[in-house]
């Protein structure tokens, strides 16, 4: 009876030594696994924080780009009501010059 106790025990014994190599391997596969996902997560972060800084730069320059292009139309615009006035001016002119003459001829 005392020797199958022990050898009981020893199946035991080769059971959790079994186990704990099991439970060893487990553990060197999820540090294995946690690295991994950690190079992962950091390099997509590095990708991304690459991608926001080029989507940054290229709306920098649109915004640039349109700043110029409302300078542009703004400074038409001015000169447009520029010329507008001196029409206006001009053609008041000659209305009251063609007034004046119609008023000698009549």
């Amino acid at each position: 009876e005392l020797e199958a106790k022990i050898e009981g025990l020893e199946e035991d014994k080769t059971a959790f030594t079994v186990a704990q190599e099991r439970s060893d391997d487990c553990l060197v596969e999820a540090k294995a696994l946690h690295r991994a996902t950690r190079a992962a997560s950091e390099a997509k972060s590095q990708r991304l924080e690459q991608e926001n800084a080029s989507l940054s730069q290229q709306l920098q320059e649109r915004v640039a780009a349109h700043a110029m292009e409302v300078q542009s139309v703004s400074e038409c615009l001015a000169v447009s009501q520029q010329r507008l006035a001196t029409f206006k001016r001009e053609h008041d002119q000659s209305r009251k010059e063609l007034q004046n003459l119609r008023a000698h001829l009549y």
